[in-house]
């Protein structure tokens, strides 16, 4: 680990929020904004809440809906038996159907793939064979006798002797008449008020949840898990209060002309406040007590989000490490209208020496911890892996200072690498140049008000200074160039300038399609990675954006995440 000596407030917070990583639901007690005043309510949000069958945004920042109505897909009917059952089903059939993973069905969940794959390990899901290979159709509809059937094979409930009050049971196909039967029999199965079951029917998401409601007599650890809420714990640890400047937007809208100075001028700080800075820190599911350890860093642009981000916009990342006894610590910091670098770093170091100098009382092991984080917190996660304890950017903020900030492993899912090129790496296919400009190369980028630039004011640079002045002063050579320190603190503080062969090993993803952070700052990364001889792995995501989409890439990342941790 090398050792180195906004055109309108709209525009910049759309900015901050695309900055952050795609979201993914939560389990937690609330009405869904679709589901509100049904009779079913309490039923979908007990269920939901436990974890069984989660809504999900539309859109990024969107409030969640659980479309009660909609058909509940074969990945919906797995999702709810793997939840159920994921204590039991631990096996996972790999590479079994053709059609799980295809630009198609790239809209199914990782949790609906990797519930699938469980249920097919399990007996439960077999698929279909065709001249293109077994096929699952994960977003097809389940019909009604092929939940029966499901259900039957999950459950162990054999074919039954009583009379079974259906009218279409003969519609029923031959391979789901024992199942439909020993189901229906028990009264477990949604039949019509004409007595028809419609077998090849489609059943909804809400009449799903209804079937296990009515099993639940029957199987009490159903009952169990529907009484689970808010499926993991966690707790906040205080580890100190940073000085803050608190930036406020004065009144400017109505402005005749809009230059980068004016919306320089439109901020305001206030330097007399603090800011907590905590540790959320969740227990895995079996804790041993001295339990591996993810630390996660929030993204948002680094001018919105805190720690509960992990929650509401990685909760498969949160819920596979608990499950698989791997302890999480999702960190804070203040962000760039609070204070510049280094003060970020520096607080999220004491947290991680805070970690480590209390692992004992937490149950974890002080020698097995890792870092990850999406976008900003991809830049975190790269930088607090690869500077470890220099002295140059570690800080003494908050104590432990005898005390290690090194990671053992590094998660980066579309970070910085670059802070001084990010629009040199551009692509025009991708993003206009223009916009490009404005988004990278003024004193009012995300990466430029990082760094404190928006406030810097001169006779030479009465507007801000930008990272085109950075790389200027960086040409110049000039020791003596006004720019010149603060040019060398952002190459400190670019991951790429901290690599060597000591670092721990990373995983990489990033999309090429992201016209928010250029892909090639991550393949920089992994070039400068695998030349120092650092083990280091790329995930490249086709046709992707500034987000997690594909299913069969998060598997692969959360199998490494586990792998590392299990070592």
């Amino acid at each position: 680990m090398k050792n180195l000596q906004i055109a309108k407030r709209i525009p910049v917070l759309a900015l901050a929020f695309a900055l952050c990583a795609a979201p993914a639901s939560i389990s937690r007690a609330a009405v869904y904004m679709d589901t509100a005043g049904r009779p079913d309510t309490e039923l979908i949000d007990a269920w939901s809440d436990a974890g069984v069958l989660k809504g999900a945004p539309v859109a990024i920042m969107a409030p969640e809906i659980f479309r009660p109505d909609d058909p509940a897909t074969r990945a919906d009917a797995a999702e709810t038996l793997y939840a159920i059952f994921r204590d039991e089903w631990t096996a996972r059939a790999e590479n079994m159907f053709t059609d799980l993973y295809g630009l198609p069905d790239a809209k199914v969940s990782y949790a609906g793939v990797n519930a699938i794959l469980r249920a097919a390990a399990a007996g439960v899901i077999s698929g279909v064979l065709t001249p293109m290979g077994r096929m699952v159709s994960p977003l097809a509809p389940v019909s009604r006798q092929d939940l029966a059937v499901m259900l039957a094979r999950t459950f162990n409930i054999g074919a039954s002797a009583e009379a079974v009050d259906i009218k279409d049971k003969n519609a029923v196909s031959g391979y789901a008449s024992d199942a439909v039967s020993a189901l229906a029999s028990k009264g477990y199965l949604p039949v019509d008020p004409d007595g028809n079951f419609d077998p090849k029917g489609t059943i909804s998401r809400a009449e799903l949840l209804a079937v296990y409601e009515r099993m639940t007599e029957d199987y009490p650890a159903l009952a169990e898990r529907k009484a689970e809420r808010g499926s993991y714990a966690y707790t906040d640890i205080l580890v100190g209060s940073s000085q803050i400047a608190d930036a406020k937007f004065s009144d400017w809208e109505n402005i005749a002309t809009f230059t980068p100075a004016h919306a320089l001028e439109a901020f305001t700080y206030d330097e007399n406040r603090t800011k907590d800075i905590s540790i959320r820190f969740y227990k895995p599911q079996n804790p041993t007590g001295n339990d591996p350890l993810l630390i996660y860093v929030f993204g948002g642009a680094w001018v919105l989000g805190d720690n509960s981000q992990l929650e509401a916009q990685n909760f498969a990342l949160l819920e596979t490490c608990l499950r698989n006894g791997i302890a999480v610590a999702s960190l804070s910091y203040s962000l760039s209208q609070e204070a510049v670098y280094p003060q970020p770093l520096h607080e999220l170091k004491s947290q991680i020496r805070y970690l480590r100098a209390n692992a004992g009382e937490l149950g974890i092991d002080p020698d097995n911890f890792g870092v990850a984080g999406a976008s900003a917190g991809g830049y975190w996660a790269q930088l607090l892996a690869l500077t470890g304890n220099s002295p140059e950017h570690e800080g003494e903020l908050f104590g432990n200072t005898g005390t290690s900030s090194e990671v053992n492993y590094a998660l980066d899912m579309f970070g910085i690498s670059d802070m001084t090129d990010m629009f040199g790496q551009v692509d025009p296919y991708i993003q206009d140049v223009g916009a490009a400009q404005f988004m990278h190369d003024t004193p009012f980028s995300a990466e430029a008000m990082f760094f404190g630039m928006n406030r810097y004011k001169s006779a030479a640079y009465p507007a801000g200074a930008s990272m085109a002045d950075i790389r200027a002063a960086l040409a110049s050579g000039d020791t003596g160039h006004e720019l010149w320190s603060l040019a060398q603190t952002v190459e400190s503080a670019s991951p790429i300038n901290n690599v060597d062969s000591g670092d721990p090993p990373f995983m990489i993803y990033h999309g090429t399609q992201d016209f928010l952070v250029p892909i090639y700052q991550d393949v920089e990364l992994y070039a400068a990675l695998t030349n120092a001889g650092v083990p280091a792995k790329v995930l490249i995501a086709a046709y992707t954006g500034h987000e997690l989409l594909h299913p069969a890439h998060e598997i692969t990342i959360y199998d490494w995440i586990v792998a590392q941790a299990k070592g």
